[in-house]
């Protein structure tokens, strides 16, 4: 055999894939089901919750997961993106459009907190999830924009959104803490919450 030349395939080389692929090329698990299996694992363990406990509600190992999902910050942020889009939709669902801005208000704040409520550790794991400015800034206008559409009418777009994202940061920071040590009722911690942000909305609305 002349040095130098390709060497023939064997059974070994021939067969060898990359991880999460058997044999002919197809994966074993595709990016929806490792977020679903992510899904579940941070519903158990919350801001605790490692890629080993996501590989094995997955049923795949770690490896797997890194390749078609990410290290822990890009899972964070799939999970944020998933939560943001839940949020939004909850949020949006409960405001009656009729009702007086203060009703509203409290419509808007209770979708808010009931998303979050029925996905604590959820919560808690995007939360802990080291996001980069980037991701932070995008998710964080996406969860205010359905407040800053609702002030588009009394303030100018700038003005709505700088407003929203404010209710966002202070809706953010007591769930967090109310998560981690619930000090009160949903109930309560709804009516607390309106009361103190419409004290800085209802100059616009009223």
């Amino acid at each position: 055999m002349r040095y130098g030349a390709a060497m023939p395939p064997t059974a070994s080389t021939a067969t060898r894939r990359r991880p999460g692929r058997p044999l002919g090329g197809q994966p074993v698990i595709d990016r929806a089901a490792l977020i679903d299996a992510a899904l579940a694992a941070v519903r158990l363990s919350g801001a605790d919750t490692t890629m080993d406990d996501i590989a094995r509600s997955a049923g795949v190992g770690k490896p797997v997961v890194y390749r078609y999902l990410g290290d822990r910050a890009a899972v964070a942020e799939a999970l944020s993106t998933w939560l943001t889009e839940r949020v939004n939709t909850a949020t949006v669902g409960a405001i009656d459009t009729t009702a007086e801005p203060r009703h509203a208000l409290r419509d808007a704040v209770s979708g808010f907190v009931a998303a979050v409520d029925a996905e604590r550790g959820v919560f808690l794991f995007v939360n802990a999830g080291g996001h980069d400015v980037a991701v932070w800034d995008r998710l964080l206008r996406a969860a205010a924009s359905p407040l800053a559409d609702l002030l588009t009418g009394v303030h100018p777009p700038a003005s709505a959104l700088t407003r929203a994202m404010a209710v966002v940061g202070a809706l953010q920071v007591c769930l967090t803490a109310w998560v981690v040590e619930p000090h009160c009722t949903n109930d309560q911690l709804v009516d607390d919450l309106v009361d103190v942000l419409w004290s800085g909305l209802s100059a616009s609305v009223s």
